[in-house]
């Protein structure tokens, strides 16, 4: 890594990406497909819905209350707004009382914005990183050319508490040369460089 006046300030043989679309901002991961969705957790004190001993999730999440607070969510929005919305906070009470049955109650505006890191598929990219510069057909994965040491764990969407522990596993097992924790047909479902295969295979299809 180097300073903006080209002085090396660190150097490793092995570097992960593991920073979200804040990926892209290196220029050997610039090609990646990430983008950012927009997800609104509403903020609830305990008693404005019925309290349950655990997370209810399906189209819309609830937690239990911790410190006082519910947390629903989360919304799935296409913008880069950070400030909390109204109708972002009704679309969470909405949603989590029809999973409850229940009439969506009112609260006031509160909660935090994130956003998370998405993959056109959905799948996270966990492993080597290609490297789209050297331009050959490719027929297979393991024919893709990879920036040598240089790797992601990204794109987990709105599963990362899910994903995070597996990938991290499956990255960990590529670096050291053992056996995979997932079968090779899944690891290669979310090799980075599945993308790259696609558009050098439509292009010389």
């Amino acid at each position: 890594m180097r300073s903006l006046d080209g002085a090396v300030i660190a150097q490793a043989p092995t570097v992960i990406l593991a920073n979200g679309t804040g990926a892209t901002a290196l220029a050997q991961a610039a090609g990646l497909p990430l983008s950012s969705v927009r997800g609104q957790v509403t903020h609830l004190a305990p008693g404005s819905l019925p309290e349950l001993p655990l997370v209810v999730c399906r189209e819309a999440y609830m937690t239990p209350s911790s410190n006082g607070i519910v947390c629903v969510g989360a919304t799935y929005d296409a913008d880069g707004e950070c400030a909390l919305r109204a109708s972002s906070q009704q679309e969470n009470l909405e949603k989590i009382a029809s999973i409850l049955g229940l009439r969506a109650p009112q609260a006031p505006l509160a909660g935090r914005t994130g956003f998370r890191c998405v993959a056109p598929d959905r799948l996270p990219l966990v492993g080597a990183l290609p490297n789209p510069g050297l331009a050959h057909r490719v027929e297979r994965l393991r024919d893709v050319p990879r920036w040598p040491g240089l790797y992601g764990l990204l794109g987990y969407a709105s599963r990362g508490l899910i994903w995070a522990p597996l990938a991290a596993e499956l990255l960990a097992s590529q670096l050291d040369g053992e056996p995979l924790p997932i079968e090779s047909s899944l690891a290669a479902a979310l090799d980075p460089a599945r993308f790259l295969l696609k558009e050098r295979r439509r292009a010389h299809g």
